[in-house]
């Protein structure tokens, strides 16, 4: 057998000549922890009415995307945020360059307990990474804490799989700062894809 981590890495090895009738596919294992209350916005003195964007990522220069903070400088006001974990220096530029206090960041931790500290404290999970995602740990954790999802295309496209009818794959920066706002003040939507979120992290990555 061969053990492929999503459909769409499955159907890229057997382009290339694997027999795709030993693929296997099993996604990546992440660990969770029991959810807990969130510390983030008490520690940022974010108001707990705020609505916040989000996502961590490793201090990685090579797979910085500014998609979703062109789309947040959009859309943003005094209601809502946006908080990085980790990150990029240019993630740190780029905010310096809209001059928006509401842009802040967290240091990179790759201690369970303070990945979903974060997740806990942000309402949807904000994607963008230059390379894209084969099947994103990342995306899964924040599935277990019902975060909708929002990403856009790359050389890998595993996450469009992950996020499929929990989220929204958008094709330019308006379409992003649309479903940001979509999100953030419609409220039936955002609890249809938070649900849908749950329920997708229970069947598939449980």
């Amino acid at each position: 057998k061969a053990i492929l981590l999503c459909d769409w890495q499955a159907q890229q090895w057997g382009n290339k000549g694997g027999n795709i009738s030993k693929a296997r596919v099993i996604p990546t294992l992440v660990k969770v922890p029991d959810i807990t209350p969130s510390l983030l916005r008490q520690n940022l003195d974010i108001p707990s009415s705020a609505f916040v964007y989000g996502f961590h990522q490793g201090n990685r220069e090579d797979i910085y995307s500014p998609v979703s903070l062109e789309a947040y400088a959009q859309i943003k006001n005094e209601n809502n945020y946006f908080v990085i974990m980790g990150g990029s220096e240019q993630h740190r530029q780029f905010a310096e360059q809209i001059d928006c206090p509401n842009i802040k960041f967290v240091d990179f931790s790759s201690s369970v307990n303070d990945i979903h500290d974060f997740l806990g404290g942000i309402d949807v999970f904000a994607h963008a990474r230059n390379d894209g995602e084969v099947c994103s740990a990342a995306i899964i954790e924040a599935l277990y804490h019902g975060k909708p999802v929002i990403s856009h295309p790359a050389m890998n496209m595993g996450h469009l799989e992950q996020i499929e009818g929990c989220g929204k794959m958008v094709y330019s920066v308006k379409e992003y700062a649309e479903e940001m706002l979509a999100l953030e003040h419609n409220s039936a939507h955002y609890h249809t894809l938070s649900l849908a979120a749950r329920e997708k992290y229970a069947a598939k990555y449980s």
